[in-house]
Protein backbone atom coordinates (compact mmCIF):
# COMPACT_ATOMS: atom_id res chain seq x y z
CA UNK A 1 0.00 0.00 0.00
CA UNK A 2 2.89 2.38 0.67
CA UNK A 3 3.70 2.37 -3.05
CA UNK A 4 0.48 4.31 -3.64
CA UNK A 5 1.34 7.09 -1.23
CA UNK A 6 2.54 10.29 -2.86
CA UNK A 7 3.69 13.57 -1.42
CA UNK A 8 1.49 16.43 -2.55
CA UNK A 9 2.65 20.01 -2.84
CA UNK A 10 0.47 22.79 -1.44
CA UNK A 11 -1.69 23.43 -4.52
CA UNK A 12 -2.31 19.71 -5.14
CA UNK A 13 -3.25 19.20 -1.50
CA UNK A 14 -5.64 22.17 -1.64
CA UNK A 15 -7.26 20.77 -4.79
CA UNK A 16 -7.58 17.33 -3.21
CA UNK A 17 -9.25 18.79 -0.11
CA UNK A 18 -11.68 20.78 -2.28
CA UNK A 19 -12.62 17.64 -4.21
CA UNK A 20 -13.11 15.72 -0.96
CA UNK A 21 -15.35 18.51 0.33
CA UNK A 22 -17.39 18.45 -2.88
CA UNK A 23 -17.85 14.67 -2.63
CA UNK A 24 -19.05 14.87 0.99
CA UNK A 25 -21.36 17.78 0.10
CA UNK A 26 -22.86 15.75 -2.77
CA UNK A 27 -23.45 12.76 -0.50
CA UNK A 28 -25.07 14.99 2.12
CA UNK A 29 -27.30 16.57 -0.54
CA UNK A 30 -28.42 13.17 -1.83
CA UNK A 31 -29.21 11.97 1.69
CA UNK A 32 -31.12 15.19 2.39
CA UNK A 33 -33.34 14.72 -0.69
CA UNK A 34 -33.80 10.97 -0.12
CA UNK A 35 -34.74 11.49 3.54
CA UNK A 36 -37.45 14.01 2.70
CA UNK A 37 -35.31 16.97 3.81
CA UNK A 38 -34.74 15.70 7.33
CA UNK A 39 -31.55 17.33 8.59
CA UNK A 40 -31.18 15.02 11.59
CA UNK A 41 -30.93 12.00 9.27
CA UNK A 42 -28.26 13.78 7.19
CA UNK A 43 -26.31 14.60 10.34
CA UNK A 44 -26.50 11.02 11.64
CA UNK A 45 -25.41 9.69 8.23
CA UNK A 46 -22.53 12.09 7.57
CA UNK A 47 -21.07 12.25 11.09
CA UNK A 48 -19.50 8.75 10.92
CA UNK A 49 -17.79 9.77 7.66
CA UNK A 50 -16.35 12.93 9.17
CA UNK A 51 -15.32 11.68 12.62
CA UNK A 52 -12.08 10.05 11.45
CA UNK A 53 -11.20 13.16 9.44
CA UNK A 54 -12.15 16.11 11.61
CA UNK A 55 -12.12 16.54 15.35
CA UNK A 56 -11.12 19.45 17.58
CA UNK A 57 -7.76 17.71 18.09
CA UNK A 58 -7.06 17.14 14.38
CA UNK A 59 -8.51 20.40 13.07
CA UNK A 60 -5.72 22.74 12.04
CA UNK A 61 -6.13 26.41 11.35
CA UNK A 62 -5.06 27.68 7.98
CA UNK A 63 -1.58 29.24 8.33
CA UNK A 64 -2.78 32.72 7.32
CA UNK A 65 -5.52 32.71 9.97
CA UNK A 66 -3.25 31.15 12.60
CA UNK A 67 -0.61 33.82 11.96
CA UNK A 68 -3.22 36.61 12.30
CA UNK A 69 -4.48 35.14 15.58
CA UNK A 70 -0.98 34.72 17.00
CA UNK A 71 -0.08 38.32 16.09
CA UNK A 72 -3.25 39.63 17.74
CA UNK A 73 -2.72 37.54 20.87
CA UNK A 74 0.95 38.48 21.30
CA UNK A 75 0.62 42.09 20.03
CA UNK A 76 3.00 41.45 17.14
CA UNK A 77 2.95 43.73 14.10
CA UNK A 78 1.87 41.87 10.97
CA UNK A 79 2.71 43.95 7.92
CA UNK A 80 0.67 43.83 4.73
CA UNK A 81 1.98 41.02 2.48
CA UNK A 82 3.97 42.11 -0.56
CA UNK A 83 2.75 40.35 -3.71
CA UNK A 84 4.50 40.16 -7.07
CA UNK A 85 3.64 38.13 -10.15
CA UNK A 86 6.03 37.22 -12.97
CA UNK A 87 5.55 34.68 -15.75
CA UNK A 88 2.44 33.22 -14.09
CA UNK A 89 4.20 32.65 -10.77
CA UNK A 90 3.12 34.59 -7.69
CA UNK A 91 5.57 35.55 -4.97
CA UNK A 92 4.39 36.71 -1.55
CA UNK A 93 6.51 38.13 1.26
CA UNK A 94 5.06 38.00 4.77
CA UNK A 95 6.68 40.05 7.53
CA UNK A 96 6.05 40.17 11.27
CA UNK A 97 7.76 42.32 13.88
CA UNK A 98 7.81 40.55 17.22
CA UNK A 99 9.58 41.99 20.26
CA UNK A 100 11.80 44.16 18.07
CA UNK A 101 12.81 41.29 15.77
CA UNK A 102 11.70 41.08 12.12
CA UNK A 103 10.56 37.66 10.85
CA UNK A 104 10.27 37.68 7.07
CA UNK A 105 9.72 34.92 4.50
CA UNK A 106 9.03 34.91 0.77
CA UNK A 107 7.42 32.00 -1.07
CA UNK A 108 6.30 31.36 -4.63
CA UNK A 109 3.41 29.34 -6.03
CA UNK A 110 1.14 29.20 -9.04
CA UNK A 111 -1.36 31.51 -7.33
CA UNK A 112 -1.25 34.31 -4.80
CA UNK A 113 -3.34 32.51 -2.16
CA UNK A 114 -1.06 29.47 -2.11
CA UNK A 115 2.10 31.62 -1.99
CA UNK A 116 0.62 33.62 0.92
CA UNK A 117 -0.26 30.41 2.75
CA UNK A 118 3.26 29.01 2.30
CA UNK A 119 4.93 32.27 3.41
CA UNK A 120 2.62 32.54 6.44
CA UNK A 121 3.41 28.94 7.39
CA UNK A 122 7.15 29.67 7.17
CA UNK A 123 6.87 32.79 9.36
CA UNK A 124 4.71 30.88 11.86
CA UNK A 125 7.40 28.24 12.14
CA UNK A 126 10.05 30.89 12.83
CA UNK A 127 7.87 32.61 15.43
CA UNK A 128 7.04 29.37 17.22
CA UNK A 129 10.71 28.36 17.30
CA UNK A 130 11.70 31.74 18.75
CA UNK A 131 8.88 31.59 21.31
CA UNK A 132 10.03 28.19 22.52
CA UNK A 133 13.58 29.52 23.00
CA UNK A 134 12.57 32.70 24.88
CA UNK A 135 13.69 32.73 28.51
CA UNK A 136 10.84 32.51 30.98
CA UNK A 137 10.75 34.48 34.23
CA UNK A 138 12.29 32.49 37.05
CA UNK A 139 9.68 31.62 39.66
CA UNK A 140 10.73 31.81 43.30
CA UNK A 141 9.93 29.32 46.01
CA UNK A 142 9.08 32.11 48.42
CA UNK A 143 9.27 35.85 48.57
CA UNK A 144 12.03 37.67 50.47
CA UNK A 145 9.31 38.60 52.97
CA UNK A 146 8.68 34.88 53.49
CA UNK A 147 12.41 34.31 54.05
CA UNK A 148 12.52 37.06 56.65
CA UNK A 149 9.54 35.52 58.43
CA UNK A 150 11.32 32.12 58.53
CA UNK A 151 14.44 33.75 60.02
CA UNK A 152 12.32 35.47 62.66
CA UNK A 153 10.72 32.13 63.53
CA UNK A 154 14.18 30.60 64.01
CA UNK A 155 14.10 28.40 60.91
CA UNK A 156 16.92 27.78 58.44
CA UNK A 157 19.28 30.64 57.64
CA UNK A 158 20.49 29.12 54.36
CA UNK A 159 20.81 31.02 51.12
CA UNK A 160 17.66 31.60 49.11
CA UNK A 161 17.78 29.62 45.84
CA UNK A 162 15.28 30.27 43.04
CA UNK A 163 13.47 27.33 41.52
CA UNK A 164 13.72 26.71 37.80
CA UNK A 165 10.75 24.92 36.25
Amino acid sequence: MASYLVRLDGSQRTLLLKVLGDVIESIAGAILVDSGYKKDIVFKSILPLLEPLVSPETLKLQPVRELHQLCQKENYVLKKPVVTCENGVSAVTVEVEANGIIYKESCTALNKAEAKKLASKAVLKLLKESMSMEPHPTPFLSSPKGKKRKEEEGESHGNFVPSVL
